[in-house]
């Protein structure tokens, strides 16, 4: 497990008084599934502290719906059986009284909102079978002072500790595995901390006070809404950045406050050189976590890096990528489990065949603009990846590109995009929705399989509603 807390030791909350007995079933509504198990889908009683039944007219309740104690602000405790695998959108909105909730080791999923406004939540501990927690699932819970992580919640949702603020250190930030997900100090200025990778959104909502906010190179993306409000606001960062570009898209001042960091030692670097006199890096034999590779060595343009380059270095976690770079080869990150973070600058116009496979610690990647392909198992079994940002000159995507990478949950496809390859996306678990353009006219065996939880969005009477008839797979009409 891993433990988020303040500062100080949270004062002990003595554990709830169970009933002897479920509650009543006669104030529960409920519905069945096709597979007989049953889904709580409304609570009417008016019991303070609750244990929920493991059956139900002797099937097993399997879930609790959406919205089921939606602002029954009298409810303190609940208990919930070791049959329920799924908690719903809204389960518990707005129960301001819930103290304390026993979540069992067999809830793979907590939804959207699910406890949203529990104003009195002080503690919750997550069971090791929970792999996903929805978009704000505990936003608004500003009591809560210790949440425990399981390592297998791997798809955490935006502003899903939105507002915790007692969950914020010293500095008044909450962050939950390398997530910005909220800031509640009041300085005019602030640098965001160096382990953070992501911040989430609506972060600095309304934060009309903020003037200026560093962000280094390792972060990788910024959600929607963050600096909405902030009218008087310079971001501050390197050249080249994720933060210069974030900034210039959202028309945000930026100012170029370091100058670019010193390359890595050339003297680290095996290469070749081309008859044309440039090199492609063949080998990193240095031992530095954070990787910068050069943009010429011997005074000739790094033009191409390819494998066995970084093949099963583990020990490093970031890589920048200079601009000139075409082509990143195969194999290039193959099995670099400790990478986190890579930019891929606009240069770059080739991503081959698996490259980045089996990089089981990268969360994020921008595909640069000018990739028009991306290759066979480039990112195969990459589990720590959750999002992919890909640029409208990605014309297709090959076999098996993304298979197995179980942390992804959604996924929209660039217009431009006429292809998706066998098994491109086979295996991907946590894939809940994927928008299809109009552009693509084929889809290839397998792409979707084992993704069971998945809706194709795409538009009416297009080649993505007939595959998903086809394949049985929900489609929802986008116009």
């Amino acid at each position: 497990f891993r433990q988020v807390s303040t500062p100080t030791s949270p004062t002990a909350i003595p554990a709830a008084h169970n009933p002897s007995k479920a509650v009543d079933e006669t104030s529960l509504r409920y519905k069945l599934n096709d597979d007989n198990t049953i889904i709580i889908t409304k609570y009417t009683g008016q019991e303070h502290n609750i244990v929920l039944p493991r059956t139900i007219t002797g099937k097993t309740v399997t879930g609790i719906g959406n919205y089921v104690f939606y602002r029954c602000t009298g409810l303190t405790a609940v208990t919930i059986p070791d049959s329920v695998t799924s908690i719903g959108n809204w389960s518990f909105d707005g129960c301001t009284g819930l103290t304390d909730v026993t979540i069992p080791d067999s809830v793979t999923s907590i939804g959207d909102g699910a406890f949203n406004g529990c104003t009195g939540l002080t503690s919750v501990t997550l069971p090791d079978s929970l792999t996903s927690i929805g978009d704000g699932a505990f936003n608004g819970c500003g009591s809560l002072m210790v949440i425990n992580l399981p390592d297998s919640a791997k798809n955490i949702g935006n502003a899903a500790f939105y507002g915790c603020q007692r969950l914020a250190d010293k500095k008044g930030f909450v962050i939950v595995r390398n997530v910005l997900y909220s800031y509640h100090g009041k300085e005019r200025e602030i640098t965001i901390p160096d382990n953070v990778t992501h911040i989430g959104a609506w972060v600095f909502k309304d934060c009309a006070n903020l003037r200026t906010v560093t962000i280094s190179d390792s972060v990788t993306h910024i959600g929607e809404g963050t600096f909405y409000g902030c009218n008087s606001l310079t971001i501050y960062g390197y050249p080249a950045s994720y933060a210069e570009k974030y900034a210039q898209e959202q028309n945000i001042p930026f100012c170029r406050k370091f100058s670019p960091k010193k390359a890595s030692d050339e003297t680290l670097f095996q290469y070749t050189e081309s008859d044309g006199g440039t090199v492609t890096i063949v080998r990193y034999n240095g031992h530095e976590k954070n990787v910068i590779l050069p943009t010429a060595i011997k005074d000739k343009p790094v033009t191409a890096i390819t494998s066995p380059a970084f093949v099963g270095c583990t020990g490093v976690t970031s890589v920048v990528i200079p601009d000139g770079v075409t082509s990143i080869g195969p194999w290039t990150f193959f099995a670099c489990t400790g990478l986190t973070s890579v930019t891929i600058p606009a240069s770059v116009k080739s991503i081959e065949n698996w490259a980045f496979a089996g990089c089981t610690g990268l969360t994020s990647v921008m595909v640069s603009d000018g990739v028009t392909n991306i290759g066979f198992r480039t990112f195969f079994v990459c589990t720590g990846l959750t999002s992919v940002t890909m640029p409208a000159s990605v014309t297709s995507i090959e076999n098996w590109a993304f298979g197995g990478c179980t942390g992804l949950t959604s996924v929209v496809f660039p217009d431009g995009v006429t292809s998706i390859g066998d098994w491109a996306f086979y295996g991907c678990s946590g894939l809940t929705s994927v928008t299809i353009p109009d552009s693509v006219t084929h889809i290839g065996e397998g792409t979707f399989s084992s993704c069971r939880q998945l809706t194709m969005y795409g538009r009416p009477e297009s080649y993505a509603e007939k595959y998903a008839k086809e394949q049985k797979i929900r489609f929802s009409t986008v116009l």
